[in-house]
């Protein structure tokens, strides 16, 4: 049985725990992403009529911003080397799926990370003589689709928040109930989980 199938059964409350190597902690995410699976199944709030043309393109970029999502809840409570290890092990994995799409995931969330950075050092603009705080997902959108327009830039930043939550309603606590005792070990309790 995979890890993705003992998540699963957990999910369900079929099981108490899970243990697994890192490795395969790392991919699940990464599995849920490639399979359409929650919550990458659930990008974009209902009521967003997305442009013509541009619902890959936006798709992909929430998903990107979910897996950002995932790295930034590992990095807060593994640190920066456990998180720089599971993304290695999700960009493995994406290369195995297809050829240089784990390498496109790394560029694309390290290209998140300087948006995040930037709006660390300068978190607002001027706008008609008043300071405004710039939220993460209007960078994002800038830096990935710096010619969009207005209208669509507005769509993607709901599909972002909108991805955002649906993100952190799975992994935050998926990532809170997962002890991680060396590489070769991690135990994911259901009831850490509140499962």
């Amino acid at each position: 049985m995979s890890l993705l199938d003992k998540v699963r059964r957990l999910w369900r409350n079929e099981a108490a725990a899970v243990e697994a190597p890192l490795m395969s902690f790392s991919v699940v995410p990464a599995a849920k992403m490639a399979q359409g699976e929650s919550p990458f199944d659930d990008w974009s709030p209902a009521d967003v009529n997305i442009p013509e043309g541009l619902e890959s393109d936006f798709k992909g970029c929430v998903w990107l911003y979910q897996m950002y999502v995932f790295y930034i809840f590992s990095d807060a409570r593994f640190g920066a080397d456990t998180a720089e290890t599971i993304l290695n092990h999700q960009a493995a994995f994406l290369d195995a799926l297809a050829a240089g799409s784990g390498k496109q995931m790394r560029e694309g969330l390290e290209k998140m990370k300087t948006v995040a950075s930037a709006l660390l050092q300068n978190p607002e603009m001027e706008v008609d003589g008043r300071k405004i705080a710039v939220p993460m997902e209007y960078g994002i959108v800038y830096a990935f689709f710096p010619e969009t327009t207005w209208d669509s830039a507005t769509v993607l930043v709901r599909c972002l928040e909108h991805g955002k939550t649906s993100a952190r309603a799975i992994f935050e606590p998926f990532i809170e109930a997962t002890r991680i005792e060396n590489e070769n070990a991690i135990v994911l309790s259901a009831t850490q989980w509140g499962r």
